[in-house]
């Protein structure tokens, strides 16, 4: 490439945190590489851009193709650089969910916020909730990266999949959490690969729940990319420890 600045106009890296390993390789044929911290916001636009999609057709579930007939739309601005505003809905027959999101970016990490109201009505009845929530990703601190998060939902919030499931003669079926929350952290130990550890606990509303405790580690030999994780499942009742090895290869 010529002498001068350079500048990438538009990314998409696969993490959202992290570093960029920049490497620049000069007309004379030698190389110079750079290490960029890397953070971006969920959900952010560059200012002035829109994002947005309209979409119709019958729901489908996880085995058929149901006579529910939805439509779902979405509209994503980006106002500035810190603030990207947004607002989502699905509507069905007995069914309908609208949602308010907000994105922002500064130098102190990247926080989005959602706001989901649901309505359901079924056996004459009509069941409104609602369910927020929370997460952030901490600016790059050299080879650390790390991301938190937190839900919650009122007692009568009805998801998406159980509120285009349920027929309106059905009866009315809780499926909301009381809350969820994880905090995760990523370490590159070298250029061969990292750590990772994620505790993540959730609670429904009759005060039932898990924690799970993650501990993954990660390298590269030539082009072949080897993991093992390490993850544990405690119950708030009587059910025992679930204890887990995972083992992963990739070319």
């Amino acid at each position: 490439m010529p002498p001068g600045p350079l500048q990438f106009d538009d990314i998409n890296p696969f993490s959202a945190v992290g570093n960029l390993q920049v490497v620049v390789s000069e007309a004379d044929g030698s190389q110079q590489t750079f290490v960029v911290p890397y953070s971006q916001a969920a959900g952010k636009l560059n200012p002035g851009s829109v994002r947005y999609s309209v979409a119709t057709g019958n729901y489908r579930n996880f085995t058929s193709t149901q006579n529910t007939t939805v439509l779902q739309a979405y509209v994503r601005y980006g106002l500035n650089e810190f603030w990207s505003p947004g607002v989502e809905v699905l509507m069905g027959s007995n069914y309908r969910n609208l949602g308010l999101q907000a994105s922002f970016n500064s130098s102190l990490g990247s926080l989005s916020f959602n706001t989901l109201f649901s309505n359901l009505s079924i056996d004459n009845n009509s069941y409104n909730g609602f369910a927020h929530n929370l997460n952030y990703n901490a600016p790059a601190m050299g080879n650390l990266s790390a991301a938190a998060g937190l839900g919650m939902q009122s007692v009568k919030y009805t998801t998406p999949s159980a509120g285009l499931n349920m027929g309106t003669n059905a009866l009315f079926t809780n499926d909301s959490f009381k809350y969820n929350a994880f905090v995760a952290l990523n370490l590159r130990v070298t250029s061969y690969g990292g750590v990772s550890l994620s505790v993540n606990q959730q609670r429904n509303w009759k005060n039932e729940g898990s924690q799970q405790v993650r501990l993954g580690m990660g390298t590269n030999v030539g082009k072949v990319n080897l993991g093992i994780s390490l993850d544990q499942t405690s119950f708030t009742n009587s059910s025992p420890r679930v204890s887990g090895v995972s083992l992963s290869a990739s070319v």
